[in-house]
């Protein structure tokens, strides 16, 4: 299987939470962020471990496109995600956790897929 590689300006990042390395991850999130003149043009975010299958973090895409890239932007994000997600508790966390990690990881992933983006304008 062939991947293209990112437009320039686009940053990448995945990020996972999980108990032991190798271990399937309680929840994984990945980020992909396209800076044009300083501000955020494409914005897509995906989470595993919510649910069933992948589900995309929609909302928080919209606040962020526009914008331009900053820890409080990516705060309000982080808190949108959460909010938008009903993650299933089981023996590895509880649904408020799986949130509180959620939002955890889109804060950390946006701030890696934004520098990356820099490195590649």
């Amino acid at each position: 299987m062939r991947f293209p590689t990112a437009d320039r300006g686009t940053g990448i990042s995945f990020q996972e939470v999980a108990r032991r390395h190798g271990d399937f991850a309680i929840v994984g999130l990945a980020a992909s962020l396209t800076l044009s003149d300083g501000a955020i043009s494409d914005a897509r975010l995906a989470f595993s471990g919510v649910s069933d299958v992948p589900v995309r973090a929609v909302g928080a895409e919209d606040i962020l496109v526009g914008e331009g890239p900053s820890v409080e932007l990516f705060d309000e994000a982080a808190r949108r995600a959460a909010d938008d997600i009903d993650p299933p508790a089981d023996l590895h966390g509880s649904s408020d956790y799986r949130r509180k990690v959620a939002a955890a990881l889109v804060r950390r992933g946006l701030r890696a897929a934004a520098d990356n983006a820099h490195e590649r304008q």
